[in-house]
């Protein structure tokens, strides 16, 4: 999981080379890039390639997360129809989970 920053895909990078350094037994491993604010999706995908990664999906700013962190309100408690659920529901579904 990544904000939408080069910098932050960067360390995501980085802890992927990790990860293969350690020879951790770790399956799959995706990105997904959160607080996504426009059309940006494209250029950042191309980010995560160079940086070795592969960009599972993204997920859009969402208002309701910031007004239930603010809150101290844990986010799985956030509606079905959040644009961040739908996002993220819509990722998992991609994914090859044994």
């Amino acid at each position: 999981m990544s904000d939408p920053t080069v910098r932050g895909i960067q360390t995501a990078g980085r802890i992927s080379r990790l990860i293969d350094e350690l020879k951790l037994d770790i399956g799959e491993r995706v990105l997904i890039i959160n607080r996504i604010s426009g059309n940006e999706a494209e250029t950042l995908e191309g980010i995560a390639a160079d940086a070795g990664l592969y960009l599972a999906g993204t997920i859009p700013n969402d208002p309701n997360i910031f007004e239930y962190d603010l809150k101290g309100r844990p986010l799985y408690e956030l509606p079905p129809e959040s644009r961040s659920v739908i996002s993220l529901f819509g990722i998992l579904d991609t994914l090859h989970v044994p």
